[in-house]
C-alpha cells in the first residue's frame, strides 16, 4: 500500500512540474562567517559561505561574491569541502569571484543544516571597511528545484599596517628587463606561436615572480597555454584560453643563481582566430629576489600578425559511441565523442554539444584521452558544453582513423527521450586548415525506475591481516546510492568500494542501497574472515646527499637513528591549502613525503614493521606522497574513481637537483603526483 501511494505521488508530482515547470525551493539563508573580519594589511583571514539550511537536499551551487571596495581587499583563494566534486571558480585574486560545484555522489542529504559551500580567503591591501556580499546565487535542490535563497554581507576591516618586525627593511632590488622572444611572429587563424617571457638579467637571483601578459586585441588571437621551465616550483596562471592571464612560480630549490642571465620564466602559447595585428604586452609585474628585494623591470612588448583564414582541409566526420542508451533516472551513460579520420592529423579542438530535451538529462562529466593536453570544458551540469583540447606533443598522426576526442558522462534525470547534438565544431588539423566534419546525433532514453534487490560480491573472503578486498554491487532495479557497512566500523558510499582489514577477525558487511523508488538492504553474516600474520621486523637506510633530499619512510612504528648531519626541521606539504608545513624529524610518519635536509652525505635508518600497502587520499592538484616498503609500478596502483590521478610521476633528485619522471615507486622515496579530483590511491 505504501509503494503504491508514493507511485501514485510521484506521477503527481511529475505532471505537476510538466505542467507548471520547475517549482522553487524553501527559502533557506545564505550566511558569510568571518573567522576574523578585521585584519591588517598584508594579513589573510577566511570566510565560510554557509547555507543554514537545505530541505530539499542540494545537487549544485553557482555562488557570485563580490567585495565593495577593491582597493581594501582581495579574494585570494577559494577552498571545497569534501563533497564538493567538480569545484570550479573564476581567476584570482579577484574583487568578484564566482564559485561552483556539484554534490555528485549525493552527500548531501534533505534536512542538512549549516552546510558549507565553500570558504574564501581574503587579503587585506589597504586601510579601510569593504563589504563581502554575495551578489548573485544558484543553488539547486535534488527534486529539480531551486532555492529563492536569502543572503546576508559582512563587512571586512583593514588597519594600519603592523609595526615592522626585528626583520630589516627590504630594500629595492636591482633593475632588470623582461621581454618576448621572438620578437614579432606570423601566422593563419588556427595556428599556433609560442613566445618565451625572458628576464634579461637577476643580478641578486630569484625567489618568485607573479606576472600578467595581455593581447591588446582579444579578437585576433588568444593565450591559449602557459608552460614552466623545469626549476619553477608550484606554477600557477589564470584560466585559459583568455586574453588576459597572469603566471606565477617560485624558486624553491635555489636553481637561480645571483648573476642570472637570459632567464625564460614561462612560456606562452597563442593561437591565431582571426586576421589582424595585435601585441602582447606585460601589464603587471612582482618579481622577488633572493635578499627580500623586489626587481623594478622595464618592459617590452611583441606583436602577432594573424594572416587570412587557412584553406578548408580535408573532410571527416564526428558522431558519437554508443549510438544510442536506455539508463533510468539517477543512473548514468557515457559517450565517446568520435573523429571518423583525421587525414592530416590534428593540432586542437573545440566542440560544442547540447542535449534536445535539457529536462531528460543533464551532461555531469567530461573526461580526455592522454594525448590532449591542457584541456577545458564549460561549466558542468549543464544541457550544453564547450570541449577543447590541443595535441602539443604531436600524438595524432595524419590518417589516423577512429579518434576519440573525449569522454562525455550523461545522467538521467526525468522519464523521456533526449538527443545529444554536435551544435558546434572547431577542428584544426596539422598543416594549418581547419577541418568542415559531417555531425551525427545520438539518443539517450530515460526509463521509468524499476524495483531493487540488493547484493553484491568480494574478490577474496578470507585471507591475513591487512587484507584488502574489492566489493562489487550485483544488485537489480538500478540504485542510484549505496551505503557500504564493512563490519569493523569503516563505511562508503562508492558503488564498488575497495576496503582494506587491518585487524584479524570474522565481519558482518551489510549493503543498503537507495533509489527515488525506495531502499533494500542485504547483510552477509561472517562474510569476511581475516587472521593475523606475523609482522616482517626490517631495517631501511636512507642515503642523503647535501643539501634538500625528498624521502619517506615504508616502516611503522619505526626506530630511527638520525645522524648529525640532518637538520631537525622537515617540511611536508599540504595540497588543501597549497604550502609546506614545518614539524621535528622525529615525528616522521610512514605514507608521507617529506623535504629533508642534509649538511653532508650521511644515512638515516629505520627498523620496524614493513609498510606493505596503505591508501592515500589524494587533493585536485599536487600531492607528495610515499612509498611502501617493496617497490611498485605507479601504472599497477588501483585509483578510485579511474582515471582522476595523472600518469606523470615525479622524483627529486638530489644529485642533479631536478626533478625526473618515474614510473616505479621505490622504498624510500617520496613523489609527485598530480589528481584532477578528490581520490584515493591504493599504493601496495
Amino acid at each position: 500500500m505504501v509503494v503504491q501511494y508514493r507511485r501514485s505521488l510521484l506521477f503527481l508530482l511529475l505532471l505537476s512540474l510538466l505542467a507548471t515547470g520547475v517549482v522553487a525551493a524553501d527559502g533557506p539563508q545564505i550566511i558569510l562567517d568571518a573567522a576574523d573580519a578585521t585584519l591588517e594589511v598584508g594579513e589573510t583571514t577566511t570566510v565560510a559561505v554557509v547555507m543554514d539550511a537545505v530541505p530539499s537536499g542540494l545537487s549544485g551551487f553557482n555562488i557570485t561574491v563580490s567585495l565593495t571596495e577593491p582597493s581594501v581587499a582581495e579574494i585570494v583563494g577559494v577552498s571545497y569541502p569534501p563533497w564538493a566534486n567538480m569545484p570550479v571558480n573564476s581567476s584570482l585574486p579577484a574583487d568578484t569571484v564566482y564559485a561552483q560545484a556539484i554534490d555528485l555522489m549525493g552527500s548531501i542529504g534533505a534536512g542538512a543544516t549549516n552546510l558549507t559551500l565553500c570558504t574564501l580567503t581574503l587579503r587585506g591591501d589597504t586601510p579601510g571597511t569593504t563589504n563581502l556580499s554575495i551578489t548573485a546565487a544558484k543553488i539547486d535542490d535534488d527534486v529539480a528545484g531551486r532555492y529563492a535563497s536569502t543572503t546576508a554581507s559582512t563587512p571586512i576591516t583593514v588597519g594600519d599596517i603592523p609595526a615592522p618586525t626585528p626583520t630589516p627593511t627590504p630594500t629595492p632590488s636591482l633593475r632588470t628587463g623582461l621581454s618576448f622572444s621572438p620578437v614579432d611572429a606570423t601566422i593563419v587563424p588556427g595556428e599556433r606561436a609560442c613566445y618565451a617571457l625572458v628576464m634579461d638579467t637577476a643580478p641578486t637571483g630569484l625567489s618568485g615572480f607573479n606576472i600578467t601578459v595581455s593581447l591588446t586585441e582579444p579578437s585576433v588571437a588568444e593565450i591559449v597555454g602557459v608552460s614552466y621551465p623545469p626549476w619553477a616550483n608550484m606554477p600557477v596562471n589564470g584560466s585559459l584560453p583568455a586574453d588576459t592571464v597572469y603566471a606565477q612560480a617560485i624558486d624553491l630549490m635555489g636553481s637561480i643563481g645571483a648573476g642570472a642571465t637570459n632567464l625564460t620564466l614561462c612560456t606562452l602559447t597563442l593561437r591565431g582566430d582571426t586576421p589582424g595585428t595585435t601585441n602582447l604586452s606585460i601589464t603587471a609585474a612582482k618579481i622577488d629576489d633572493d635578499v627580500a628585494g623586489r626587481y623594478a623591470p622595464t618592459t617590452a612588448s611583441t606583436s602577432i600578425t594573424v594572416g587570412d583564414t587557412p584553406t578548408p582541409s580535408f573532410r571527416t566526420g564526428l558522431s558519437f559511441s554508443p549510438v544510442d542508451a536506455t539508463i533510468v533516472p539517477g543512473e548514468r551513460a557515457c559517450y565517446a565523442l568520435v573523429m571518423d579520420t583525421a587525414p592530416a592529423g590534428l593540432s586542437g579542438f573545440n566542440i560544442t554539444v547540447s542535449l534536445t530535451e535539457p529536462y531528460v538529462a543533464d551532461i555531469v562529466g567530461v573526461s580526455y584521452p592522454p594525448w590532449a593536453i591542457m584541456p577545458v570544458n564549460g561549466s558542468l551540469p549543464a544541457d550544453s558544453v564547450y570541449v577543447q583540447a590541443v595535441d602539443l606533443m604531436g600524438s595524432v598522426d595524419s590518417g589516423v582513423t577512429n579518434l576519440t576526442l573525449c569522454n562525455l558522462t550523461i545522467r538521467g534525470d526525468a522519464p523521456g527521450t533526449t538527443n545529444l547534438s554536435i551544435t558546434a565544431t572547431k577542428i584544426d588539423d596539422d598543416v594549418a586548415g581547419r577541418y568542415s566534419p559531417e555531425t551525427t546525433d545520438v539518443c539517450l532514453r530515460v526509463e521509468t525506475l524499476s524495483l531493487m534487490e540488493a547484493n553484491f560480491t568480494a574478490n577474496i573472503t578470507t585471507g591475513t591481516a591487512p587484507l584488502t578486498v574489492q566489493f562489487t554491487d550485483t544488485s537489480t532495479g538500478t540504485p542510484t546510492s549505496w551505503s557500504w557497512n564493512f563490519g569493523d566500523g569503516a563505511t562508503s558510499t562508492d558503488q564498488n568500494p575497495t576496503h582494506t582489514y587491518q585487524n584479524a577477525g570474522t565481519y558482518d558487511v551489510t549493503l543498503t542501497v537507495s533509489n527515488a523508488e525506495g531502499t533494500d538492504s542485504l547483510t552477509k553474516h561472517e562474510y569476511i574472515s581475516v587472521t593475523n600474520m606475523s609482522p616482517s621486523v626490517s631495517t631501511i637506510e636512507l642515503p642523503l646527499s647535501p643539501g634538500w633530499n625528498m624521502i619517506s619512510i615504508p616502516i611503522t612504528d619505526a626506530n630511527l637513528t638520525l645522524p648529525p648531519e640532518v637538520s631537525d626541521v622537515i617540511y611536508t606539504y599540504n595540497p588543501e591549502v597549497r604550502s609546506y608545513v614545518a614539524s621535528d624529524i622525529a615525528t616522521l610518519e610512514p605514507c608521507r613525503g617529506y623535504w629533508v635536509a642534509a649538511t653532508a652525505e650521511c644515512t638515516i635508518r629505520a627498523t620496524g614493521t614493513e609498510l606493505n600497502c596503505y591508501g592515500a587520499n589524494l587533493t585536485p592538484g599536487w600531492n607528495m606522497i610515499g612509498s611502501v616498503y617493496d617497490p611498485v609500478a605507479f601504472d599497477d596502483l588501483q585509483v578510485t574513481p579511474e582515471g582522476a590521478v595523472q600518469m606523470n610521476v615525479y622524483l627529486y633528485n638530489p644529485q642533479l637537483q631536478s626533478y625526473q619522471l618515474t614510473s616505479t615507486l621505490s622504498p624510500g622515496s617520496a613523489y609527485w603526483v598530480s589528481a584532477t579530483r578528490y581520490c584515493n590511491l591504493n599504493v601496495s
